[in-house]
């Protein structure tokens, strides 16, 4: 009754002794990692973990180690697994940890599925925050400066246009000369800075 519906599940599921062998393998566990139905049941143990990613195996053996230590009877974890492809897919495993009347670890049976789609989402939605933190950050720091070189322009321009409003009695033609050059790039970089202030109220 429980292997009809085991292998009627769109997810896999394995069942593994406490000796390591592995028992029962659906046909939904080996095509969900593109695999000839019946190769894991094969595969030695060790075969088996050479598959997993060795960033995830770590994590996992702790996870496992820590709920048998406590008598734990759900697990559930996510790492990668090799697909036959030569490609790592993601997997969630929900794992039923099942002891004899001894309190003894005896099997597990694991319900596996695939949730690369979710993963590769999840880390889609992680880059949009990431740049969307980076653009904010950008457009305070363009605010902060524009703002900071702004004020000490606006208060050269006054003395400048003052002192050019005097004539030419006042100045010689060498003075009057660069402090039209000044009054020009003050301008200049007061429209630039203006410019920058408006383009971060549209970002």
């Amino acid at each position: 009754q429980y292997r009809l519906l085991a292998e009627n599940l769109s997810a896999g599921v394995i069942v593994v002794q406490t000796d390591n062998r592995i028992t029962y393998v659906s046909p939904s566990y080996d095509r969900q990692l593109g695999r000839p139905v019946g190769t894991t049941m094969g595969m030695t143990w060790d075969v088996f973990m050479s598959l997993i990613h060795p960033e995830d195996l770590p994590t996992m053996f702790d996870k496992f180690t820590q709920a048998i230590t406590q008598g734990e009877s759900r697990l559930v974890y996510t790492y990668r697994m090799l697909h036959q492809a030569g490609h790592y897919v993601w997997c969630e495993d929900h794992v039923s940890l099942n002891y004899g009347a001894d309190g003894m670890y005896t099997h597990m049976i694991v319900i596996s599925r695939d949730i690369t789609e979710r993963k590769q989402a999840e880390e889609r939605m992680l880059e949009l925050k990431l740049e969307k933190e980076r653009s904010e950050m950008l457009t305070q720091f363009i605010q902060d400066g524009a703002h900071e070189f702004r004020t000490p322009l606006t208060l050269m321009l006054g003395p400048i246009e003052e002192l050019l409003s005097r004539g030419d009695a006042e100045l010689s033609p060498a003075a009057k000369g660069e402090l039209e050059v000044a009054l020009l790039n003050s301008l200049r970089l007061l429209r630039i800075f203006n410019s920058l202030l408006d383009f971060s109220r549209i970002e």
